[in-house]
């Protein structure tokens, strides 16, 4: 099995996003750290994001024994929460809550099961060339909202990113409010009900070549938008 991974920092002072690798077992994945709105910020400079993001990361590569995807899932949900417990965060309001996107997946003898939240995104690749999407990005809908707004801003002059990040606010906000409910997208931010939003699945390893693993989603390019990939994991 070759494996090959990238991962870059953005514009934040962090790189909010984690890598998953098992020393023993075959377990991959991506992890996308989601700051809160608060601003939370330890005394090493670490924002939620990322405190949420390796916490995930770390309980993944140190499990002994792989038993369920679901119940691993459950448990990284519980550690993030005792994490924002232990920093004394508010957990009465979502904009507090730190979370992570994930894309995750165990390798079998004869399949692949995979766990997925937010817009990490899981492809497996046949040797026939075809690709098979394994999930989609949940926050597809709402993401398409900020971006016109977003595009609305430069339109009627705005040219700084401070400003354009004040018009859109109020949507970020909103879309917060929507972390793990009906009419939202599912995030690993310590909530009970999180574990109700996580997508799961498995396929059979036949004829399979490839499993990619990616954060941030996959949008093809729409009139002068630009597709973005994230950071990931190739798996071959």
């Amino acid at each position: 099995m070759r494996i090959e991974t990238f991962t870059s920092k953005g514009i934040g002072c962090l790189n909010e996003d984690s890598l998953i690798v098992h020393p023993t077992l075959p377990i991959y994945g991506v992890v996308d750290g989601v700051t809160s709105l608060h601003g939370f910020v330890n005394e090493n400079k670490q924002t939620g994001g990322y405190l949420a993001s390796t916490a995930i990361a770390r309980y993944f590569t140190q499990i002994h024994r792989l038993i369920s995807l679901p119940d691993h899932i459950a448990t990284a949900n519980l550690l993030v929460r005792l994490h924002m417990q232990e920093a004394g965060i508010d957990l009465s309001f979502k904009h507090n809550l730190w979370g992570a996107a994930v894309g995750i997946v165990a390798i079998e003898k004869n399949g692949i099961s995979y766990a997925q939240t937010g817009d990490c995104m899981i492809f497996a690749v046949y040797e026939n060339g075809n690709v098979r999407i394994l999930t989609r990005p949940q926050v597809e809908m709402l993401e398409e909202r900020t971006l016109q707004k977003w595009q609305e801003g430069i339109e009627n002059g705005l040219l700084s990113r401070a400003e354009l990040s004040l018009l859109i606010r109020d949507l970020i906000i909103q879309n917060r409010e929507l972390q793990n409910e009906p009419n939202g997208y599912g995030v690993l931010n310590g909530e009970e009900q999180a574990i109700d939003f996580v997508e799961y699945g498995r396929i059979s390893r036949v004829g399979v070549k490839h499993v990619v693993m990616i954060t941030d989603g996959l949008f093809w390019p729409l009139g002068n938008q630009k597709s973005r990939i994230g950071h990931g994991w190739f798996i071959k």
